[in-house]
């Protein structure tokens, strides 16, 4: 019966996902040998997350690259003047501070199976209450939340609802493992339409999605094991132990308590400088050494585990510049990755909260060609653009020299520096057909024309 308590106390705790997996059916307690947890719980990823240099690295550096610009909100994708919507939209972000409140939302997300904004609205009603619409001047704050923090206390059930499965009541537990201010006590219901849930990875039309470290966890866990005991062992192997081994000549007596301290000052003494010399009488000094095997192949390993679990490539995640061209190619693919994100998860997260807005606010009016624009971030540097521009024209004078036609126009290598568009320069690229020719080649031009001129007369 206590079994049977813990483990639904531990699956109502979290973990529905990363469970022991029985593909070794011989080694069937593997994972207990290596010490790695059958079910993982929203606390062990916090705490990873928290406690952890490399599983904080993973959570946090995808987070902090996205968000380094913010997006736009715009009623169409095309150029226009600034209309109503967006002058709304822009002085709420700068009220409530949306995209920092986003960012942290984003980031809490990513620790559990979900993460929430928490919306605070004076409307004199109790949270448990539904929302009703008022104007976006009563909208006060967007405070995020990790999962621990909310958790469904209840859900649609029933099947014809448009909901169904879907969150109708959260328990707001603000002063639980994650708050950060003891002031963060409360602890009450709250009714779905004042949350806006964030989830990373809820493809299933849910609100819950996989945590961010569950694939690594594992290699997580080794990792500290390799650094903790080389960090153990180097301590050891400093704080070196003796041993007193009677020799052949002295009797199997025990040394008395005053010939004990006696030595004990004397190895004191040694340590203390290099020219002290001990002395044992019948007893022999003995050091006790530990060797450790070289972790190198250990690490590496790991890094290669964790770099692919978490899709960071491992230059980026460990530091490591060995091999530019390498390093080159995998910021790029990182920075592709990083903008698939913004345009996707990060945008529908956006989407999300302009629904609410829209939902809830009588002056905030969703236009029906919603865009949301963010930079380029796989765009070449400055450095990039002009290695990138000097390429071209070299590319350019090349085929012209050859006789034939330039690839590129002079507008769009200004454009791939970075320059505007001139007018004045839309022909195509061209070169002088007598700048590289010498003059004895053009003295035998002269020649051959004047020889067929002659044959032509006679």
């Amino acid at each position: 019966m206590m079994f049977n308590a813990q483990r639904q106390f531990r699956r109502d705790d979290f973990s529905y996902t990363g469970r022991d997996y029985q593909a070794d059916v011989k080694h069937t307690k593997a994972w207990r040998d290596y010490g790695w947890p059958s079910e993982l719980t929203f606390f062990m990823h916090w705490n990873m997350w928290r406690r952890h240099s490399i599983g904080s690295a993973v959570v946090s550096l995808p987070v902090k690259l996205c968000w380094m610009t913010k997006p736009e909100i715009r009623s169409s994708e095309k150029e226009h003047d600034e209309d109503v919507f967006e002058s709304q939209m822009k002085k709420l972000v700068k009220r409530l501070k949306l995209w920092q409140r986003l960012r942290g939302g984003d980031l809490r997300q990513r620790v559990g199976r979900y993460g929430a904004l928490v919306m605070t609205v004076a409307d004199g009603k109790k949270l448990s209450e539904p929302l009703g619409v008022m104007h976006s001047n009563k909208v006060l704050s967007a405070k995020p939340v990790f999962e621990d923090q909310l958790r469904v206390s209840q859900a649609e059930t029933d099947e014809t609802s448009i909901r169904y499965g879907q969150p109708i009541m959260y328990t707001l537990n603000e002063n639980d493992i994650s708050a950060r201010s003891q002031w963060n006590n409360r602890s009450t219901q709250i009714h779905w339409t004042r949350v806006i849930p964030l989830a990373e990875g809820a493809d299933d039309g849910t609100i819950y999605g996989i945590p961010t470290l569950e694939n690594i966890f594992n290699d997580l866990i080794d990792w500290d094991k390799v650094k903790g005991s080389g960090g153990e062992g180097f301590w050891r192997a400093a704080a070196q132990k003796f041993i007193l081994q009677a020799s052949k000549d002295s009797h199997a007596k025990r040394p008395s308590p005053d010939e004990l301290d006696d030595l004990t000052d004397m190895l004191v003494d040694m340590f203390s400088g290099f020219d002290s010399m001990p002395y044992t009488g019948g007893w022999e000094l003995k050091s006790l050494d530990t060797s450790m095997p070289t972790p190198d192949g250990f690490v590496a390993a790991l890094e290669k585990s964790i770099a692919a679990g978490s899709t960071i490539p491992l230059k980026i995640l460990f530091g490591s510049q060995t091999g530019v061209k390498a390093g080159d190619e995998d910021t790029s693919h990182f920075m592709r990755l990083l903008q698939s994100r913004r345009e996707n998860e990060l945008t529908d997260m956006v989407v999300d909260v302009v629904d609410w807005f829209d939902a809830h606010t009588t002056d905030i009016d969703k236009p029906e060609d919603l865009f949301i624009w963010w930079d380029d971030m796989t765009a070449p540097g400055a450095i990039q653009q002009s290695e990138l521009g000097k390429k071209m024209s070299d590319i350019n004078k090349n085929a012209v020299t050859s006789g034939q036609q330039a690839p590129f126009k002079t507008n769009e290598i200004r454009e791939k520096l970075g320059c505007d568009p001139d007018e004045a320069l839309d022909d195509d690229f061209e070169l002088d057909e007598t700048e590289d020719l010498e003059d004895d080649d053009l003295e035998q031009d002269d020649a051959n024309v004047s020889a067929r001129s002659d044959a032509s007369s006679g």
